[in-house]
């Protein structure tokens, strides 16, 4: 699995960005809380690590990996 407790990351089924709250490794599952305070259990695969690129912080780009 490549996210930790605590990692910032993006739902791709939904695009909404959250922090990963708990690992349940037996059905390759995160739980994610979203900023609205909504959590849900989200398979690994549809769940990616948010990277914010502070290059030109003034643009508020956003990428994904």
């Amino acid at each position: 699995m490549d996210h930790s407790i605590g990692d910032r990351v993006v739902n791709s089924g939904n695009l909404r960005m959250g922090s990963v709250l708990e690992i349940n490794l037996q059905e390759d599952k995160l739980k994610i809380q979203y900023s609205d305070g909504i959590t849900e259990w989200v398979e690994n695969v549809k769940v990616t690590n948010l990277l914010i690129d502070e290059s030109d912080f003034s643009s508020k780009s956003f990428i994904q990996d």
